[in-house]
């Protein structure tokens, strides 16, 4: 009898320092090599200050060492009317027409969004950066 009473108090305490306190935001996870990885990793400053040291006409090769592989990769043409979202004022920075491949990199409550076109002739830089944007994860566009 004892023993019973004494295991749900028990049992409640140890759920709840599994689980944590207080609501926590819902994370994305996959199975990688039999492991559980979570795909949106929260918004570390470390990170931040490496997208904020991401200039334009830094190399595609200098970014990937600064911020890892990118969670999302798009191909898109600039154009002259865009539709509102990380686009939207592309015009403002390459002539309409001009191909990007843009790197969505997810963390956290943000998604920061690395604009490439191709580097100009002699450059040795295959793809150098045109802008880097930061939205929240939740905008509609």
């Amino acid at each position: 009898m004892i023993a019973s009473r004494l295991s749900l108090p028990l049992l409640l305490l140890s759920f709840t320092l599994a689980s944590g306190c207080g609501p926590r935001e819902p994370r994305e996870s996959r199975d990688v090599a039999g492991a559980r990885v979570e795909v949106n990793p929260p918004n570390s400053e470390a990170f931040v200050k490496k997208v904020n040291s991401v200039q334009p006409g830094t190399p595609k090769a200098a970014v990937v060492e600064a911020l890892g592989e990118p969670d999302e990769r798009r191909v898109g043409t600039v154009n002259a009317t865009p539709e509102p979202g990380p686009t939207e004022r592309l015009a403002e920075l390459a002539t309409p027409g001009t191909q990007y491949e843009q790197w969505v990199y997810k963390r956290g409550d943000s998604h920061y969004h690395v604009f490439f076109t191709r580097a100009p002739r002699g450059s040795r830089a295959g793809a150098e950066v045109l802008t880097v944007k930061s939205m929240p994860k939740d905008a509609v566009y």
